[in-house]
């Protein structure tokens, strides 16, 4: 396997001074020194190949992970998200950050976790809570051994808390758990989440009675199978039975680790290293402080920074996305266009100011002219490429349509029928109806939905007309109208502002009381919750930010008003909100309190 090849370009000093180091999938600042940032960075390729290579999963990022390594404790502090973690995995507008408190190498079974997370995210799989940790716990003490690679040593403390501990959560519940349930916020839940999610995935991995099947379940979890279901169908096993050999496999005197017959991959001793500019590492923390959610620091940082260096299309750039993180793309939009005009070579940059642009002035040219400007520094930007081929596509353009949409290189499958069945009508318009009745055959697998069905033998009834019969015998197009609604998925959607789901370190408070009142203040609301000890009053500041968590197929909306009491869960922060008249600002609303009681350990 043919090494990776840097080239030395500035020889740095020891520790105490930024220095960056780069790969191909990796770019790592650190003020660690030059010797101890090769060995992380070599690490983390290794460990990157070695994962994709053993689990059989390609990533789709094209992005390097930004790994931050600061030199201890007190310099980590102003950007760390939870107050005990060593290192943590954030997914950001622009691209993934590992951050960590220092280069130890104690620390790397944490950093190998949030790296896992990373890897298993940008796979394109998606995954259950319970495995996602799981996965990651396993690969965490991934290390070389003898010329192989072991996985899945046994967490000590993992074995000790599910030994000691005599109420494990069930099954159901544990497989049911998502990052708005209890388990993940609750400090008393959350440690036994995770050694219940390492311990199965362990045992379904590496156990003999099970790890022959692992690929074949895990598949099946991807493709978005049940656990229970996957469970039965690969293994033959229920709940009930799992639960049981699982408290037998945590009590064993016997724990397997995996021994892979492989050797992490050589990487080439020499690693590019720089001395980043006090502009470019400036623009690094500021920019974590900004997807950390520390948004008035962050903002103070790009000002200073603009000061001294005006002009500058990154901090410009940087500006824009906090903005609209914090206040909405009003806000946002000068800082987009700023940018722009100096020049960004970021094509998200140019795909999201048309986005926004579009859907605050319904400007079609600029969107257009945005659109391409995006693909002429990424000619395979697919989201510019779907969102140009369905704009000309409801334009009724169905030539230039055409020549977007085979642009596009590969489908996901929620995305194969609306780009299909599109270009089946385009085809048909350009006088190729036999090559438009064979594409509307490929989209039939995708149509999984009534909706869908109707929508392609609606089409199809069309193309059986040929060009010129459907103007002499006024045959009506079946997307006459909104024709948007044949879109792919997403494409038309306003896009997510980014940073949603962070709050930054914040001191969470939970409470269990019935939900009682919604009074609806402009965009703005206010929730009342009665307990046993105390009202709540919680302020709701933007219900993009507020998660809730109901019963699987449960439909749940929130109206002004008073409520039929129910029993909720409340999970928010302790930040008076005097103009609203609130206690805290509220952030999460959990209705299923109450359901999967803990049964004992098996």
């Amino acid at each position: 396997m043919r090494g990776i090849v840097f080239v030395l370009l500035l020889a740095v000093s020891g520790k105490g001074e930024w220095i960056k180091l780069a790969t191909p999938n990796f770019e790592l600042y650190t003020q660690e020194g030059e010797r101890d940032g090769k060995s992380a960075i070599i690490f983390y390729e290794q460990i990157r190949d070695f994962f994709l290579n053993s689990s059989g999963m390609r990533v789709q990022s094209k992005t390097p992970a930004r790994i931050i390594a600061f030199r201890n404790e007190k310099e980590y502090i102003p950007y760390r998200v939870f107050q005990h973690a060593a290192a943590f995995y954030l997914g950001a507008h622009d691209r993934d950050y590992i951050v960590m408190r220092d280069l130890d190498t104690q620390i790397r079974p944490t950093a190998l976790h949030e790296y896992t997370h990373l890897l298993i995210k940008h796979s394109g799989a998606t995954i259950p809570g319970w495995i996602n940790e799981g996965l990651a716990e396993v690969y965490s003490t991934t290390r070389e051994l003898g010329g192989k690679v072991m996985v899945g040593e046994p967490l000590q403390g993992r074995l000790l808390d599910l030994r000691t501990n005599t109420r494990w959560i069930n099954l159901p519940s544990l497989t049911a758990v998502d990052h708005v349930s209890s388990h993940y916020s609750d400090a008393r839940r959350v440690g036994l989440f995770y050694s219940q999610s390492w311990a199965l995935t362990h045992m379904l991995f590496l156990a003999n009675d099970y790890r022959a099947k692992f690929g074949e379940f895990l598949n099946r979890i991807a493709a978005g199978g049940s656990t229970e279901e996957s469970l039965r169908l690969v293994y033959g096993k229920t709940f009930t039975q799992i639960q049981r050999e699982l408290g037998s496999y945590v009590r064993s005197d016997t724990f397997l680790a995996g021994l892979f017959n492989t050797k992490f991959k050589k990487i080439t001793e020499v690693s590019i290293v720089t001395k980043p500019s006090d502009l470019e590492i400036g623009l690094v923390l500021a920019n974590l402080l900004a997807v950390t959610r520390k948004g008035e620091e962050a903002r103070k940082r790009y000002q200073e920074l603009s000061a001294a260096h005006a002009g500058n299309a990154g901090i410009a750039e940087a500006m824009a996305y906090l903005e609209w993180s914090l206040q909405g793309s009003e806000k946002a939009l000068p800082h987009f266009a700023k940018a722009a005009s100096l020049g960004s070579q970021n094509p998200k940059l140019y795909f999201d100011y048309a986005m926004l642009l579009r859907m605050a002035q319904g400007k079609e040219m600029d969107y257009e002219t945005l659109l391409k400007t995006a693909l002429k520094l990424d000619p395979e930007y697919k989201q510019a490429l779907m969102a140009l081929a369905f704009h000309s596509y409801s334009h009724r353009r169905f030539g230039d349509a055409w020549g977007w949409f085979v642009k596009l290189k590969a489908l996901k499958t929620d995305e194969a029928f609306s780009v299909l069945i599109a270009m089946a009508h385009c085809l048909h318009t350009l006088n190729d109806q036999e090559q438009a009745l064979k594409m509307i055959e490929r989209a039939r697998p995708y149509a999984k939905t009534e909706t869908q069905s109707v929508r392609l033998e609606s089409m199809l009834r069309f193309l059986q007309y040929k060009p010129e019969e459907v103007a002499q015998r006024k045959i009506p197009d079946p997307t006459e109208g909104p024709i948007s609604n044949f879109a792919a998925p997403g494409t038309f959607d306003p896009p997510q502002r980014p940073g949603f789901g962070l709050w930054g370190e914040v001191e969470l408070e939970k409470t269990v009381g019935n939900f009682e009142h919604v009074e609806c203040i402009g965009e703005k609301a206010r929730v009342r919750i009665r307990s046993v000890s105390r009202v709540l009053e919680l302020a709701i500041l933007d219900p993009g930010l507020v998660f809730l968590k109901g019963t699987p197929g449960e439909t749940i909306e929130l109206n002004c008003g008073e409520q039929k009491p129910k029993e909720v869960l409340v999970i928010w922060e302790a930040k008076e909100q005097p103009e609203l008249k609130a206690n805290g600002i509220l952030r999460i609303l959990d209705f299923t309190v109450g359901k999967g009681d803990s049964p004992p350990a098996p």
